[in-house]
């Protein structure tokens, strides 16, 4: 018997971040949500890009003069860095001018912009050459973007920040972080011998459309990226936050979700964003470092992939083994 199970949940990055305890005491909890929220604060002071004294904030207005960061900043911007090409520029998150372009130039709080530019007009990401003449210093603890580029971390940051937290708390009988639905669970499940997670149906938000069994204990990350949510009307129809990094839009209603699961779940956000780009392509070449990944189509229709052998099984809501046509 690994004891009871024990959640609490806080509000942070422009969502809920709830964390789950198997084997642990209430007093634990608490002092795993009172770290929490000190860790989200801190790491919006380096990844917002609505809080002007950021380091985000400050490197994005550095224009293209280096800016002191801290060990984590670097840390992120490096895998980034290296995932563009990687992916082949379908991740790339210097399309912060088209997000805002697009109408997301402040919080879903305070309400978004309804500007939109033409597509002739819309800024472009700086791409994989961009991104190549990004500076990482180590030694000086700098970073420096290119003249004009300008990024944002927010969906991989908050990725991160599972990692971290979760790393923090791996000394439990067992946990899960969910910031989100960017989840990273080890250790004993709080039933059974699996940790057993829904995937949410884009086309009902709140049902699953599938349920994930993963294996064996010890070792979960999965996100999902999806164009359900963080949605909003301009003058020329609805946006969603999913940008095309080719085109400087967002992406066309061809994926209305991707979920991936990995080996973190930094890599699973990567591998959301190239997966969603590539599913508008009509082809999914590879999994960008999932080991599983599920992506939903706009027609109903489901893909599932994988690299080599997955620990995920994947069952309908009703509990019958899905195997996909």
């Amino acid at each position: 018997m690994t004891g009871q199970t024990r959640r609490g949940s806080f509000p942070a990055m422009s969502t809920t971040v709830e964390i789950t305890g198997v084997g642990v005491s209430d007093r634990e909890i608490a002092r795993a949500l009172d770290l929490g929220r000190r860790l989200a604060d801190a790491w919006e002071d380096r990844f917002s890009r609505f809080r002007p004294g950021s380091q985000l904030c400050r490197l994005n207005a550095a224009a293209g003069e280096s800016v002191r960061v801290d060990g984590l900043f670097l840390d992120l911007l490096e895998r980034v860095k290296g995932a563009v090409p990687r992916t082949a520029g379908r991740f790339d998150p210097s399309i912060l001018p088209a997000l805002e372009a697009a109408g997301y130039d402040r919080s879903f709080a305070e309400g978004l912009g309804t500007a939109r530019l033409a597509a002739a007009d819309a800024p472009h990401a700086a791409g994989i050459a961009g991104w190549a003449r990004v500076r990482i210093d180590r030694q000086r603890s700098e970073a420096r973007l290119p003249a004009g580029m300008r990024i944002d971390l927010g969906g991989v940051a908050k990725g991160a920040f599972a990692d971290l937290l979760a790393a923090e708390l791996r000394g439990w009988p067992g946990g899960c972080v969910d910031a989100g639905g960017d989840l990273r669970a080890w250790g004993a499940p709080p039933d059974g011998e699996r940790w057993v997670i829904g995937l949410e149906d884009p086309f009902h938000p709140g049902a699953d459309q599938l349920v994930a069994e993963l294996s064996p204990p010890g070792r979960a990350a999965m996100a999902t990226s999806a164009t359900h949510r963080r949605r909003w009307r301009t003058g020329e129809g609805m946006a969603h936050h999913l940008i095309d990094p080719r085109t400087g839009l967002p992406l066309p209603d061809i994926a209305r979700a991707v979920t991936a699961f990995a080996p973190d779940v930094t890599s699973a956000e990567i591998a959301t964003k190239a997966l969603m780009v590539a599913a508008a392509d009509g082809a999914l070449p590879e999994t960008f470092g999932a080991t599983l990944a599920v992506v939903t189509y706009a027609d109903g229709k489901i893909a599932v992939i994988h690299e080599g052998s997955s620990d995920v099984d994947l069952f309908a809501p009703d509990r019958a083994l899905y195997r996909p046509a």
